[in-house]
């Protein structure tokens, strides 16, 4: 159960009403924090201004629905990675049964990972978002490395500013080789430190 701060709303979760449960007191809201994957559904109490968590976890939930007599809940859910299925759950989330299977041909495909990231704008205030990898390298069975490399091409031809790296160890996902993973690892951070880390003030001297 958690409490809203009305003093610091930045610090509160991301909560968006969904329906009003049948006894009124209450609103079912869609529930997500500001700074990591922790999202779901809660029942958020009118006078007390608590929240009551029903559903939470990494997972990305959406288009809630609500029976009039409240007893069954239907939503959309997914890992953030792969396409949204269609579940049903009664008023207190404890018989969750999936209803769709509406994309059989990738249930075993591997597809980019993806995560949360911090960063700083040039007022310094922290934000958050998502960062997927398109990686695809020499072995990627989904993505053929020719596919990439015609992209690259092509944004050069625009005048874009883009790289593109081969890794022959690589599949859809970062490279399995050591070596490579850890060139990976840091041309992601010299990315982040080019384009999204705040540049240190101008100053002049005074003679």
């Amino acid at each position: 159960m958690r409490t809203l701060d009305d003093k610091n709303e930045d610090k509160n979760p991301k909560v968006t009403a969904v329906d009003w449960t049948p006894d009124g007191d209450a609103i079912l809201v869609q529930y997500g924090e500001p700074d990591r994957w922790e999202r779901g559904i809660s029942r958020l109490d009118l006078k007390t201004k608590t929240l009551t968590t029903l559903v939470r976890d990494a997972n990305l939930y959406q288009g809630f629905r609500q029976s009039r007599d409240g007893s069954t809940i239907v939503f959309q859910k997914s890992d953030g990675t792969r396409p949204a299925e269609l579940f049903a759950a009664d008023a207190g989330f404890t018989n969750v049964r999936k209803l769709t299977d509406l994309n059989p041909s990738i249930a075993k495909k591997a597809l980019p990972a993806s995560e949360l990231v911090s960063y700083r704008d040039a007022d310094g205030k922290v934000l958050y978002g998502v960062l997927r990898y398109p990686i695809s390298g020499d072995q990627d069975p989904n993505v053929p490395a020719s596919q990439s490399r015609e992209v690259y091409y092509a944004l050069r031809r625009l005048g874009k500013e883009v790289e593109w790296v081969r890794y022959t160890n690589g599949g859809h996902r970062p490279p399995n080789s050591v070596a490579e993973s850890i060139d990976f690892e840091k041309r992601i951070v010299a990315w982040y430190d080019k384009y999204l880390k705040a540049k240190p003030a101008q100053t002049t001297s005074s003679r």
